[in-house]
C-alpha cells in the first residue's frame, strides 16, 4: 500500500507539472502556437485518460489542480464568441473528455448501486441544463450554441462527479487541497512576471490589469475571489503545517485581487468575507471593513476604479466611464431580444452575435431569460435557490454549539460566503460559462452537501482537520 500511494503521488506530480509545463510553454510558441500546443494537450489528454480507467478520483483531484493553469495556452482569442477554435483548445479538449469519462463511470457506479441520491442542485441544474439544451432549436448559429451548452454542462458534471466522490471524507479533504494547489502556479507565474519586470497584463477600463494564467483579469480576479473567501473560513480548521501553507496563498490571494481591478470580484469578496464574519468570526467584520478603507484612502488607482462609477456612460467602443450605467442601458437592450423567442430563447452565446456592441449581456439572469427562454431563467433560478438553500442546511448541520472547531464548519461557512459571491457577480457579469471558475465553486458545493447529509458520525466528524 505505501509503494502504492507513492506511485499515485508520483504520477499526480507528473501530470500536474505537464500541465503547468504545456501552460508555460504554449506562451512561448509565438506564431506556431497551434502547431506546438494541440499535439501536447492531445498526449496529455492521454494520460489523464488512462489515469481515469485506472483511479478516477485521482484523475478528477488533478484536473482540479491543473485547470487554473490551462488558460494560458488557449488557442482562441480572449472574448471571442465561440467556434471550433474554442473546441480544441487544451481546456475544451479536457472538458470533452471529462464529460464522457464522468458518464461512463457515473453508469458503472449506477449499475453497482454505489450512488448517492441526487440532491435537490442537481436537480435543478439538469432542468437549466435541459432548457439550454432546447434553446439550440432557435439558435441562429448552431455551432457556438453548442460549444456553450457543453461548457455548462462539463461544470454540472463536475458537480455531479463530486457530489458522490466527496461523501467519502478522506477524498473531501483531498479535493480541497487539489483546489488551493491549483492557486501555486498562477500566483507564482504573476509573482515572476513582476520580478522580471514584464506581469502578464491587459489594457481595460483605463487601468492595466493583472491576468496571471488566465485569459481576463475578470477571470483571475473571480478565481481569486472564490478562493479567498472559502479559504478565509477554512483556515482557522486545517492542522498548523496546513495553516502556514493556506496564509500564504491567502497573502497571495489578497495582493493579485485589488491589481486585477476587477470591481465585482472585489465587492463579491468583501460580501463573501461578510459572510463568513457574520457566522464564524466578528472581528472579521471590522478587519474586511477597515482593509476597504486603507485600500481606498492608500492606492489613488483602486479608489478611482470604483470613484469612476460616477462618471459619465462611455461612448461605443470606449474602455474608459462609467460600465455599470452603459452596463443598465445594455440591458434595456438586450431584454428586448427575447420577443423573438421567449420560450425556448434565442440559443446560448448569441446576444453577442445579435446586438450592435456584440458583447454578452453581463447580467446571468438576464442571459437566461433572453438565451434559453422562460424554461432556462427557471432552471438558473431554481438553482441559485438550490444553492441558498445548500448554503442554509450545510450551516445549520454544523452549528457550533453541536459541533466544535470541525472541518465541516469551515466548509459550511466558506460555501455560504462563495454563494453571496457568487450570486452577487451573477448579476453584474457572465459567469455561467466560465468553466474554470464554476469548476471550483461547484467543488466548494459538493463539500458542503455532502457535509450537509452526511451520514458519519458527529464523533467521526468532530476533530477532523485537513492534513497533508
Amino acid at each position: 500500500m505505501p509503494f502504492a500511494k507513492h506511485t499515485g503521488d508520483t504520477v499526480t506530480f507528473f501530470l500536474v507539472a505537464g500541465a503547468s509545463g504545456l501552460a508555460v510553454l504554449s506562451g512561448m510558441a509565438g506564431a506556431n502556437k497551434l502547431a506546438f500546443v494541440l499535439p501536447l494537450a492531445v498526449a496529455f489528454a492521454l494520460a489523464l485518460g488512462v489515469l481515469a480507467i485506472t483511479r478516477f478520483e485521482v484523475y478528477v483531484l488533478v484536473l482540479l489542480a491543473a485547470r487554473s493553469s490551462l488558460d494560458l495556452a488557449k488557442l482562441s482569442s480572449a472574448g471571442e464568441g465561440g467556434g471550433l477554435s474554442r473546441a480544441i483548445d487544451p481546456a475544451g479538449i479536457l472538458g470533452i473528455q471529462f464529460i464522457l469519462l464522468a458518464t461512463f463511470w457515473l453508469a458503472a457506479q449506477h449499475r453497482a448501486r454505489n450512488l448517492e441520491p441526487a440532491s435537490p442542485l442537481v436537480k435543478a441544474l439538469v432542468v437549466f441544463v435541459a432548457a439550454c439544451g432546447l434553446s439550440l432549436v432557435s439558435s441562429r448559429d448552431l455551432v457556438p450554441s453548442a460549444i456553450e451548452l457543453s461548457r455548462i454542462l462539463t461544470a454540472v458534471m463536475m458537480f455531479v462527479v463530486l457530489e458522490q466522490l466527496l461523501s467519502n471524507p478522506t477524498i473531501l479533504h483531498r479535493a480541497l487541497i487539489a483546489v488551493y494547489a491549483s492557486a501555486l502556479f498562477p500566483l507564482a507565474f504573476t509573482a515572476f512576471g513582476f520580478l522580471t519586470g514584464n506581469p502578464r497584463t491587459e489594457g481595460k477600463g483605463g487601468f492595466v490589469r493583472i491576468m496571471g494564467p488566465f485569459n481576463q483579469s475578470n477571470t483571475f480576479g473571480r478565481y481569486l475571489m472564490l478562493l479567498t473567501v472559502f479559504g478565509v473560513a477554512l483556515w482557522p480548521h486545517l492542522e498548523p503545517k496546513l495553516r502556514r501553507w493556506m496564509a500564504g496563498i491567502l497573502a497571495g490571494c489578497a495582493v493579485c485581487l485589488p491589481l486585477t481591478y476587477t470591481r465585482s470580484a472585489i465587492i463579491g469578496t468583501g460580501l463573501g468575507l461578510l459572510v463568513v464574519g457574520l457566522l464564524q468570526s466578528r472581528k472579521l467584520i471590522l478587519g474586511v471593513v477597515l482593509a476597504g478603507l486603507l485600500a481606498l484612502a492608500l492606492v489613488p488607482q483602486f479608489a478611482s476604479r470604483f470613484s469612476e462609477l460616477a462618471d459619465p456612460v462611455p461612448a461605443a467602443g470606449d474602455q474608459v466611464g462609467n460600465s455599470l450605467q452603459w452596463r443598465m442601458e445594455y440591458w434595456g437592450e438586450v431584454v428586448t431580444l427575447a420577443r423573438r423567442s421567449p420560450v425556448w430563447g434565442i440559443g446560448l452565446g448569441q446576444t453577442q452575435r445579435t446586438t450592435e456592441a456584440q458583447k454578452q449581456p453581463h447580467n446571468d439572469v438576464l442571459r437566461a431569460f433572453v438565451e434559453t427562454g422562460i424554461l432556462g431563467l427557471a432552471g438558473y433560478l431554481l438553482s441559485l435557490a438550490a444553492m441558498l438553500r445548500l448554503a442554509y442546511l450545510s450551516v445549520a448541520a454544523t452549528r457550533p454549539e453541536r459541533l466544535d472547531a470541525s472541518i465541516r464548519r469551515g466548509v459550511a461557512v466558506g460555501f455560504a460566503g462563495c454563494v453571496v459571491a457568487f450570486i452577487s457577480v451573477s448579476l453584474v457579469a457572465n459567469v455561467i460559462t466560465n468553466v474554470v471558475n464554476l469548476w471550483y465553486f461547484v467543488t466548494f458545493a459538493a463539500a458542503a452537501s455532502c457535509v450537509a447529509r452526511s451520514k458519519e458520525s458527529t464523533h467521526q466528524w468532530k476533530s477532523a482537520t485537513i492534513s497533508a
